[in-house]
């Protein structure tokens, strides 16, 4: 049996991802009276490409940013006549909703206050999901490196065909994306692990916006490239030489099975045009 599993090209635009998919940072700059400060200039920093986005606080002190694609974040608050601060270590999955509330301090007590310790703020979310990303995944004992074997460590999912199913409902019922395009539950055993950002499973109290479809909402982000050229390459080998026979088959005087696996694959990524193109191709064999 021969399977091949590919991705032969991922060219990512940081601005066009799926919306569905991204993620969203809210929050308030206050003072020492817990007022809201209008005009202080919030920078929003994405640590693996280098984009910097950039807004003003409202009358009330209020900002946000939207189409968040997962990753690594620093957040920075200035004004004149407060003391800067800086929120490092803000990892963000798919679908994420985060507040961060930052109270400046006046001048000129130095230095700037900076808060190095990685923080996730307050989601304010009310679906109940997971994110499951690589930092998660990538060195889990995985029966197969395919994502429906990834969606079942989320809570309140059971194997059933080639998605699990979720709530007592058919697997039909799961709503499923990739980068925000509606993607049959048999494609999505087609994309290589080594191409998957993150893997965000809502099995209850979907938002509205999200929750088309009765069983799970799985949102599958692919991974871009960064400022820096990566890669990685894989491979996974199982033959009869190397395992023992079962207890039953050798009770009835059996020999082993045959039994060949060998599991390929490669990924690499980099910029193509900074700070807004890159390149991430991934390609997967699996041989039987």
């Amino acid at each position: 049996m021969f399977l091949f599993r590919t991705v032969p090209w991922l060219i990512l635009l940081s601005a066009a991802l799926g919306a569905q998919d991204t993620a969203t940072i809210v929050g308030a700059v206050v003072d020492s009276r817990d007022s809201g400060v209008a005009g202080a200039e919030v920078s929003l920093r994405d640590v693996g490409r280098g984009a910097v986005r950039q807004t003003t606080t409202s009358a009330g002190g209020r900002y946000a940013f939207d189409a968040l694609p997962p990753g690594d974040y620093e957040l920075e608050v200035s004004k004149d006549g407060f003391k800067k601060v800086k929120v490092g270590s803000i990892r963000l999955l798919g679908r994420d909703r985060r507040s961060f509330v930052l109270e400046l301090s006046a001048k000129p007590a130095p230095p700037d206050n900076v808060l190095e310790e990685p923080t996730s703020g307050i989601s304010f979310d009310p679906a109940s999901s997971t994110g499951l990303d690589r930092a998660f995944s990538e060195f889990l004992p995985l029966m197969s490196r395919r994502i429906p074997s990834l969606l079942l460590l989320a809570p309140g999912l059971l194997p059933s065909g080639p998605v699990p199913n979720a709530n007592g409902l058919a697997p039909g019922a799961n709503y499923i994306t990739v980068d925000g395009a509606n993607t049959p539950a048999a494609e999505l055993s087609g994309v290589a692990f080594d191409a998957v950002q993150v893997v965000d499973v809502q099995a209850s109290a979907a938002a509205p916006e999200f929750g088309r479809t009765a069983g799970a909402q799985v949102a599958v982000t692919t991974r871009s490239g960064a400022n820096e050229f990566h890669g990685s390459f894989f491979g996974h080998f199982r033959n009869r030489g190397w395992a023992a026979n079962d207890w039953l088959a050798n009770s009835q005087g059996l020999a082993r099975g045959e039994l060949r696996h060998r599991n390929l694959g490669a990924a690499a990524g980099g910029p193509l045009l900074k700070p807004r193109r890159y390149l991430r191709p991934a390609s997967e064999a699996l041989h039987g």
